[in-house]
């Protein structure tokens, strides 16, 4: 895929319903983790692999990411603000 940003004939696919609830998981797995012990860093790698999120999928989770982090401590009260 060569386009990094914006739209692309896939994103119908990319982001159904389905998969935006999956995306939702997702990121859900990624706040818990570090709270448990794991690397910020790592985590977003594990979650997407567990996943199997596409590489387009995967771009855009960690894109959300930095912002809930510096919005956001590791407490899970905060998680349904970010989504």
């Amino acid at each position: 895929m060569d386009a990094k940003c914006g739209n692309v004939p896939e994103d119908v696919r990319y982001f159904s319903l389905e998969t935006i609830e999956t995306m939702r998981t997702a990121f859900r797995h990624i706040c818990y983790l570090p709270d448990e012990g794991y690397d910020l860093k790592q985590a977003p790698v594990f979650v997407c692999n567990h996943f199997l999120l596409s590489e387009r999928l995967d771009t855009v989770l960690k894109g959300s990411l930095p912002k809930y982090f510096n919005d956001i401590t590791f407490n899970h009260s905060g998680i349904s603000e970010a989504i």
